[in-house]
């Protein structure tokens, strides 16, 4: 078995505003889906359940 390690370097150039560049996930237990709003409060549409602190994921896309 062969081992190897690599060094990836980025530099980002912009962040367009236009759009979003995260969005907020349930995250509980290993539910990672999209959460939305309903009657003011943050629910999960994947694991059906309110969300009380949801998480941040990044967006990222190349070009």
């Amino acid at each position: 078995m062969q081992c190897a390690e690599f060094t990836c370097r980025v530099e980002v150039k912009r962040i367009r505003n236009s759009q979003e560049w995260f969005r907020l996930t349930c995250g509980g237990g290993n539910c990672m889906k999209g959460v939305g709003r309903e009657d003011n409060d943050m629910w999960c549409d994947g694991c059906e359940n309110p969300v009380v602190f949801p998480r941040g994921r990044f967006i990222s896309k190349n070009v």
